[in-house]
């Protein structure tokens, strides 16, 4: 497995004289099984190769390492500033060697703290609430830490005591001496949205924010305009198959708004050909769960077979977001961006066909900004309960019998289909009373013809 990404025979035969080199093709097939970059196991290979001479210069053993040696191999003066790289491949190389039992693993510290405590509970809220991402934790938790230990030092941590001006204070001490300045006071503010909705706190401390001054035309533009966008795509060839995959790259970025992740993560099995559709799978999946959720509800809830009675759930697959949604809205003169409050994504599963009626599933996916929840519960959620209620009582023996009729489908197959819906048995009756009819009309003609 090492071949594959060192190509010169000479260079992997050294790194297999090394000490860690009996490890490599191990290591790196393990990097290759989890999705890792072609250039970023290689990365890993060159920073291990560093690491197994100094190990051989200090006469240490890889079957006596221990994670205080990657900390000084890393604490090490370097002429080249490589710290961030090789933390990160020691740290990998450390922990397959701990999954091979080639180590041995040193027993988990459990810290019982109060501040331990309360990460382990945001951890968990960022995770299943909000679909975040562990690295995304880390990068939370750093600015939080710093402002609970600044705020209570050696004390105790009492979340009911902290003040507006602890948080006023903050901000104005941090965020005017760091460049990403907007990061922070995300973090801060839902950070504090969560105390208060779990009761730590008796009061939302997130307004006590101040506002960040952001000058114009000192940063890098964050949008291009519509003839920058239209230069940039007739600047791609689209003659060869890799210029024809950028130039679909560059409409997704800039037509639909996606994420670069976003991109990336696009498969064939997405591109719904037949009705237009892309399926985005967004930051922690959020998407796929809802769906897996719905699923299993429905299974859950279907009543057996033998069942005298029919159950009608109105279940709904809703995602709350903090984070600004915005929405690009295509013109004749250019494409507008906007920040929107809701949006509605279908999401296609195949299900175990019976029929051609049950090849596909469609759910329906309501994402939410955490400021509009509110307002979508009663003006969008709750009336469409009620009518979806209302509609099920008129309609109760077709979804008793599972099937319906509608009249008039030969004229009118594709609107005003609810109030036209009857019972199945009563298309018989239709008929019946229609030979009826006929019958009555035809004998008075007779009588009058006669009379």
């Amino acid at each position: 497995m090492l071949d594959h990404f060192v190509k010169h025979r000479a260079a992997a035969q050294r790194l297999r004289a090394n000490p860690i080199g009996s490890h490599l093709d191990g290591f790196t097939a393990w990097l290759s099984q989890r999705g890792f970059a072609w250039t970023t196991i290689r990365q890993h290979v060159w920073a291990l190769a560093a690491f197994g001479r100094w190990l051989h210069r200090r006469g240490r053993s890889v079957r006596l390492l221990r994670r205080r040696d990657a900390d000084d191999f890393c604490r090490r003066p370097c002429a080249v500033p490589r710290r961030v790289r090789d933390t990160a491949a020691l740290g990998r190389f450390l922990a397959y060697l701990e999954a091979a039992h080639l180590i041995a693993v040193p027993a988990p510290v459990i810290d019982r703290s109060p501040l331990a405590q309360l990460k382990a509970r945001y951890a968990a809220y960022l995770e299943h609430d909000r679909a975040l991402s562990p690295g995304s934790f880390t990068r939370h938790w750093f600015v939080l830490r710093r402002f609970l230990v600044e705020r209570f030092g050696d004390e105790p941590i009492t979340l009911r005591d902290l003040q507006p001006d602890d948080v006023t204070r903050y901000v104005l001490r941090h965020v005017p001496t760091q460049s990403r300045c907007s990061a922070q006071v995300s973090t801060l503010r839902g950070f504090l949205r969560f105390l208060w909705q779990a009761g730590d706190i008796d009061r939302d401390l997130a307004a006590a924010i101040p506002p960040i001054r952001r000058w114009r035309l000192v940063e890098v533009p964050k949008s291009l305009q519509a003839a920058e966008v239209a230069h940039l795509l007739a600047s791609v060839d689209r003659t060869s198959a890799s210029g024809r995959r950028n130039y679909a790259i560059l409409l997704l970025l800039a037509r639909l708004g996606l994420r670069a992740g976003e991109v990336v993560r696009l498969e064939l099995e997405d591109l719904d050909w037949r009705t237009g559709e892309v399926t985005v799978r967004g930051k922690g999946l959020v998407h796929a769960r809802l769906v897996k959720a719905l699923e299993h509800f429905g299974r859950v809830e279907t009543p057996p077979g033998t069942a005298v009675y029919f159950d009608l759930h109105f279940a709904i697959a809703l995602a709350v977001v903090d984070a600004p949604m915005v929405g690009v809205r295509p013109g004749p003169h250019g494409h507008e961006s906007e920040l929107i409050p809701w949006v509605r994504i279908p999401r296609h599963r195949g299900l175990e066909a019976r029929s051609h009626e049950h090849s596909r599933n469609i759910y329906a996916i309501d994402i939410v900004h955490f400021d509009f929840l509110d307002q979508y519960i009663e003006r969008h959620l709750l009336p469409f309960a009620d009518e979806f209620s209302t509609r099920a009582l008129k309609h109760s023996a077709e979804l008793a019998d599972g099937a319906g009729f509608v009249s008039g489908m030969g004229t009118n197959w594709y609107r005003d289909l609810e109030p036209r819906v009857v019972p199945k048995g009563s298309k018989e009756a239709v008929k019946r009373v229609a030979r009826a009819a006929k019958m009555i009309s035809r004998r008075l003609a007779g009588k009058k013809s006669k009379g």
